[in-house]
């Protein structure tokens, strides 16, 4: 089942931040809309996410978000700066003029919606994203730069993957980045959650089924 929008903006480009060994830094990748028309959205279940077509470019549960994820932004030009464990990420978008509205108006009217969610410091200058945005999500990490770097580069998931490949790595236990093991869910609960999984005696066949996809998944793709 497909998730219900609650909200969705159109997009004229996105770019996310591709971390490179020192000195160089990293580079931005950006997208536009030259092929197909990217969206972000908002679902009902508060999944922030970001398409093209039928390619999905981010996807963030922003339940818990405030504590991981920060908003830098400028006329109509939004950044995204978050921290998963050693993990740090950025990627920003500029959001489409429509008709009746400027652009800049409909990035104010998606700050609006998402300050629900995460901070969101507006009038910036996000072209000089970097002190700032370390500074605003606490990115200074010496001595655990090149740990991430080398965890990347020996992920099956570097760059960008298809959900054969996510997967494939779930199901063969691949090392993942240290942002795939942060969990949004109340740690208190989880217990209380399996108990209950547990005690349902058509919880094997679920999960049998689950697996059976991630491997129909894993076909699909091949």
């Amino acid at each position: 089942m497909s998730r219900v929008q609650i909200r969705t903006w159109c997009l004229d480009k996105y770019a996310r931040f591709i971390q490179r060994s020192p000195p160089d830094g990293g580079v931005w990748k950006p997208y536009g809309n030259e092929k197909e028309q990217m969206l972000m959205s908002l679902s009902q279940e508060n999944q922030l996410t970001i398409t093209q077509g039928s390619t999905l470019l981010e996807s963030h549960n922003l339940v818990r978000a405030n504590s991981f994820m920060r908003g830098l932004s400028r006329t109509d030009s939004l950044l995204f700066l978050y921290k998963l464990q050693n993990e740090t990420r950025r990627f920003k978008v500029k959001f489409s003029a429509l008709e009746t509205k400027t652009g800049q108006e409909v990035c104010a009217e998606a700050i609006l919606v998402l300050s629900n969610f995460i901070t969101i410091k507006t009038n910036i200058n996000i072209k000089d994203q970097s002190s700032e945005g370390n500074n605003l999500i606490g990115c200074q990490m010496p001595g655990t730069h090149e740990q991430s770097i080398a965890a990347l580069n020996n992920s099956l998931l570097h760059g960008e993957v298809t959900v054969g490949t996510m997967a494939k790595a779930l199901l063969d236990r691949t090392n993942l980045p240290s942002a795939y093991y942060q969990c949004q869910s109340d740690s208190e609960l989880i217990p209380q959650l399996l108990q209950t999984c547990l005690a349902d005696p058509t919880f094997p066949a679920y999960v049998e089924a689950v697996e059976a996809q991630l491997k129909e998944l894993i076909s699909n793709d091949s």
